[in-house]
C-alpha cells in the first residue's frame, strides 16, 4: 500500500459493515453502496445548524436513533476511518 492513509479509509470500510447498538444496524444496513449514497456529502458537512450554532453530527444521530446505540465521544477514534472511507468511495465513483 502506497498512501499509509489508505489503512484508515480500509479501516472505515470495515465500519460501514460492521452492526452496532440494541438494534445490530450496519451503515450499509441503511446506506448500501457508500459510491451513491455517500455522494457529495464530504463537500456538504460539516455544517452548522443555525438555530443551535452547533455542528450537524449526522453519524452520531442515526448512532443514538437508529442503531440505538450509545452516544459516541466526540474524539471518538473511528469516526475519521468513517469520514475517510465515505469520501474516498464518492470520489472513486467520479473516475
Amino acid at each position: 500500500m502506497s498512501n499509509p492513509g489508505m489503512l484508515w479509509v480500509l479501516q472505515g470500510e470495515q465500519l460501514w459493515q460492521q452492526a452496532q447498538g440494541r438494534e445490530d444496524v450496519a451503515c450499509s444496513g441503511c446506506h448500501d453502496d457508500a459510491r451513491q449514497t455517500m455522494r457529495g456529502v464530504a463537500a456538504r458537512y460539516p455544517a452548522f445548524d443555525a438555530a443551535t450554532g452547533r455542528p450537524i453530527d449526522l453519524a452520531g444521530d442515526a448512532r443514538t436513533g437508529r442503531h440505538a446505540a450509545a452516544a459516541a465521544n466526540r474524539e471518538w477514534q473511528q469516526q475519521p476511518s468513517r469520514t475517510l472511507f465515505q469520501s474516498s468511495r464518492w470520489r472513486s465513483s467520479l473516475r
